[in-house]
């Protein structure tokens, strides 16, 4: 009991959560502070430890929402969710010793991607990271993305961001899309710190959702979309310190889905799912003054932009007739090229072009980053292994629905370091 019923332990918090019997001591592991934190007691009730803080992290030692508990004579097992999905592994003395799930090097649930200095970022959406590999998927680094310490005191945003679209300006600063929280953040050169976030509002302090982002020069143009029903989306320009500098591209007829700029050019790729907007024009395109240039028609029903070296334009999951490709190819007219189609099912979530016209295309459905070399007309599935050696067998993984994000419960039954178990 604690002190507020008449027991002997000070303050124990708010337990909300899971409890476990840790250890030949059989001390009691439980889960407060919102879960965000793990109070070990003695067997008799007498303060022994506690793992993690009142606020929440995501480094090794901290959590986020701990969902369930167990432990073995030697080990405690905390479950999380929501923003980081993993378990981690202690011993009976409260000390890290690994975890399992949100390994480095691999993902969850990939989204946008973009190449920098002969480099390839992946986000990782479900697992609020993003991940670099170098052309032939061997593992470079991954950054954490860190929480707003802002945000951390507000219930509703004390959420790390799922990044979906990523661009770097030339200082190394990342400007991401955060789908968790609806708005873009601005991550330091070394990916540690949040600067700023903008979340697009217009002059009648409507709160707009972005879609996609573009950086051309010294300026970043944000594809938004109106929360409210039947109230259109527009461009909004902002400097690179986040301050609005004007508006274009304004409609209530359609929405936008995405954005790609490619030689002075913005590709605004409009939404053809929403019920409340019957007209799909295509891709409308624009300058980066926000003068109309041209519509795209051909360019319809499909996800994702981008525009290689040559001016081409590559859309996923677009459709021809009934028919989804993986991706599409057209000239910067709109003009129908090419396509690639999987043999297998697989969602482009998020795809770039390299200097030797090699596609990356990140798979929503089965956790993997793709290579299609244009030159063989070969696709190939990166490995993306952080120790760089491929197994010896291909690990499928079924589809499921792309928002199962709950380990519900599990049960320790041994443990094995053979990579290559069976």
């Amino acid at each position: 009991k604690s002190s507020l019923d008449g027991g002997p332990i000070p303050e124990i918090g708010d337990i909300r959560g899971p409890i476990a019997i840790l250890g030949p001591e059989n001390r009691i592991a439980i889960a407060t502070c919102d879960r965000n934190e793990i109070l070990i007691l003695n067997n008799g009730g007498s303060y022994w430890k506690t793992i993690g803080g009142a606020l929440p992290g995501r480094a090794p030692g901290q959590f986020q929402f701990i969902t369930s508990l167990r432990a073995t004579t030697n080990h405690l097992y905390p479950v999380e969710c929501y923003d980081n999905p993993r378990v981690q592994i202690f011993d009976v003395n409260g000390n890290f010793i690994a975890q399992l799930g949100m390994t480095a090097g691999e993902f969850l649930n990939p989204a946008g991607i973009t190449i920098k200095n002969e480099k390839v970022y992946v986000c990782g959406q479900r697992e609020g990271k993003i991940v670099v590999y170098d052309k032939q998927g061997r593992f470079d680094s991954e950054i954490i993305i860190p929480y707003r310490s802002s945000d951390l005191s507000l219930v509703d945003l004390a959420y790390a961001a799922r990044p979906t679209r990523i661009v770097f300006d030339d200082a190394g600063k990342t400007y991401l899309l955060d789908d968790n929280h609806s708005r873009i953040a601005v991550l330091n050169a070394s990916g540690t710190t949040v600067e700023i976030t903008i979340s697009p509002r217009d002059e009648s302090n409507y709160y707009f959702k972005p879609a996609g982002i573009a950086l051309v020069g010294d300026y970043l143009y944000v594809a938004g979309n109106n929360q409210q029903e039947n109230k259109g989306s527009k461009v909004f320009v902002y400097n690179k310190n986040g301050i609005l500098q004007k508006t274009f591209a304004g409609t209530t007829a359609y929405r936008y889905k995405d954005m790609a700029a490619g030689n002075g050019r913005l590709y605004l790729l409009t939404d053809d799912e929403n019920p409340y907007f019957d007209l799909n024009p295509g891709v409308m395109v624009y300058d980066t003054d926000g003068n109309f240039m041209a519509t795209l028609s051909e360019i319809k029903n499909a996800n994702y932009l981008t525009i290689d070296s040559q001016e081409k334009i590559f859309a996923s999951n677009w459709y021809q007739g009934t028919q989804r490709s993986t991706f599409a190819v057209f000239d910067q007219q709109g003009n129908y090229l090419w396509h690639y189609l999987s043999s297998e099912p697989v969602e482009a979530t998020g795809m770039a072009v390299d200097s030797n016209g090699n596609v990356y295309f990140s798979d929503g459905c089965n956790h993997r980053l793709h290579k299609f070399s244009t030159a063989e007309n070969t696709l190939a599935i990166l490995q993306c292994q952080v120790d760089n050696t491929p197994p010896t067998a291909q690990i499928s993984f079924p589809l499921h629905n792309r928002d199962c994000n709950f380990l519900q419960n599990f049960l320790v039954i041994g443990t094995v370091s053979d990579k290559n178990l069976h």
